[in-house]
C-alpha cells in the first residue's frame, strides 16, 4: 500500500509499506509501526477531501498529510530520517500558510 505524502520540488514522495518495512521513495526508512492499514487509512482520507481544483483543497491536503507525517515522527529513528521529514513539512505548512494569506 502507497500514499503521496507530499511534494519536494515538484516530485511527489511516495510512502509505502512493503513487509512491515516502511520505504519512502523506494529507499527504506527507519520508521518503525506503521501498518499497511494506517496507510490505507491516510490514502482514504485523502481521497475523500475535495477535488484537487476545488478552493482551499491543496491546503486542506496539506494539512491532512502535515497530521500524518507527524504521526510517523514519532516512530522514527535517525536524524536524517526526521530531518527530511520535517523538511517536508516546512514545504506543506507553506502552502497552507500561503493560502491562508499568512506567508510572506
Amino acid at each position: 500500500m502507497a500514499v503521496n505524502i507530499g511534494f519536494l520540488h515538484g516530485e511527489p514522495q511516495i510512502l509505502e509499506v512493503r513487509g512491515g518495512l516502511v520505504f519512502i521513495n523506494d529507499t527504506p526508512q527507519p520508521i518503525k509501526y506503521v501498518t499497511e492499514e494506517q496507510v490505507e487509512s491516510f490514502r482514504q482520507v485523502l481521497d475523500a477531501l475535495p477535488p484537487e481544483d476545488a478552493p482551499g483543497a491543496g491546503a486542506l491536503r496539506a494539512a491532512k498529510r502535515i497530521e500524518f507525517i507527524l504521526e510517523l515522527l514519532k516512530h522514527t529513528f535517525g536524524d536524517e530520517c526526521s530531518d527530511y521529514l520535517e523538511h517536508l513539512i516546512g514545504h506543506l505548512h507553506h502552502e497552507v500558510t500561503a493560502y491562508l494569506a499568512e506567508d510572506e
